[in-house]
């Protein structure tokens, strides 16, 4: 089926619509139905869904024969000059982000009083779609790995509409598309220009602390944002249950605490380093927080693999000396160098002893180096 709603998403289709690789309906005669004319160029081909701002198509663009993806403004919407404005603002930011983790736009388009846009149709599947189908049993989680990658993907293209002004402020499984190995960040319908928003606008569970207050914010929303996404790629579930702007308020006002990630995820050195990644890239506040969602991404990479290689070394079994780093030794300024002592040895740290438990030996002693 073309473009159902996704599960979660409050049946919306804001977000740039997909098609399943196999499922892209092929150039020719449109199908007999009550598709809109938009004109002797786009021959539109499948009704994807609709959402609050107005009804997606897969087309084909006559012009230069490829399939592309036009979202049909309500009326209401454009009615008037200033609406129009504003409409063509938004797609002029868009289209400053040119990226491959960004869906690109192509154009604001008129025909018979009715307005669209045009923009680059993705084969794949949303992300909310398959957390979905991960919750129903469908299909696995990704792997750690996956996860890194994937988060990793979304923080290049962010950084990309950063580098040139522009503050997403919607990010969400929604809002993200699979395609393949590509990652791409789609619906920059309430960008925002860097330094011009104060507005509350977006989705309350991934609304950074800053937005719901009412004070000035930048890019570090955006940063919040992801983390809230990275937190619950790793954990099943959003860090904090946010259904209202009441909600997003409560968490603004610190009067939740950061929730450490299930013990089932991982080994205990995996989750502290990666809690110590969410924790900061989650603050309240954000002078705190991680100053730009390409170094929340490069601290989940190095998280996963400086505690790989600490359980490794403490896990082999092996007399001998490994050097590790972690986010959480570099935060100390020094890296850690572990001794690994088959039977004997001085107990450190809590984390330490039960690494050393769960591989069968002890740890003799750490020594940090400049």
């Amino acid at each position: 089926m073309h473009g159902t709603p996704d599960p979660g998403s409050g049946g919306s289709t804001d977000q740039i619509p997909t098609l399943r690789e196999d499922e892209a309906p092929p150039p020719g005669p449109a199908p007999t139905g009550a598709l809109p004319d938009l004109g002797p160029r786009y021959q539109l081909r499948a009704c994807l869904g609709h959402g609050g701002m107005g009804t997606v198509y897969a087309a084909h663009d006559l012009d230069l024969d490829e399939l592309v993806a036009i979202k049909l403004l309500r009326a209401d919407l454009t009615d008037g000059a200033e609406a129009q404005a504003r409409l063509r603002h938004e797609v002029r930011l868009a289209r400053r982000v040119s990226h491959p983790n960004v869906c690109r736009v192509h154009d604001l388009g008129q025909h018979g009083g009715r307005v669209f846009i045009t923009m680059e149709l993705v084969p794949g599947q949303s992300l909310r779609t398959h957390l979905a189908e991960v919750r129903a049993g469908q299909r696995p989680p990704f792997a750690l790995a996956r996860v890194v990658d994937l988060l990793t993907q979304l923080g290049a293209g962010l950084a990309a509409a950063h580098r040139a002004g522009v503050i997403h402020r919607d990010v969400k499984p929604d809002n993200v598309m699979l395609s393949d190995q590509r990652v791409v960040i789609t619906d920059f319908g309430i960008a925002t220009p860097a330094g011009t928003a104060r507005e509350l606008i977006g989705t309350p569970g991934y609304l950074a602390p800053e937005t719901v207050t009412g004070q000035a914010f930048d890019h570090r929303a955006d940063v919040y944002a992801l983390a809230v996404l990275a937190y619950e790629l790793l954990a099943g579930r959003p860090p904090f249950a946010v259904r209202s702007t009441a909600d997003a308020l409560t968490v603004a006002q610190g009067r939740r605490a950061y929730p450490p990630l299930p013990t089932a995820l991982a080994t205990a050195v995996v989750r502290e380093e990666l809690d110590a990644v969410l924790a900061r890239a989650l603050a309240i506040d954000p002078a705190a927080r991680t100053p730009s969602v390409e170094a929340m991404t490069r601290g989940l990479a190095m998280a996963l693999a400086g505690a790989g290689q600490l359980e490794r070394a403490l896990t082999s079994g092996e007399r001998g000396e490994a050097a590790v780093t972690t986010p959480t030794t570099l935060r100390h300024g020094e890296a850690r160098r572990i001794a690994i002592v088959r039977v004997h040895g001085e107990p450190l740290d809590e984390r330490t002893l039960t690494l050393v438990a769960e591989a069968g030996g002890t740890v003799g002693r750490t020594d940090p180096t400049s």
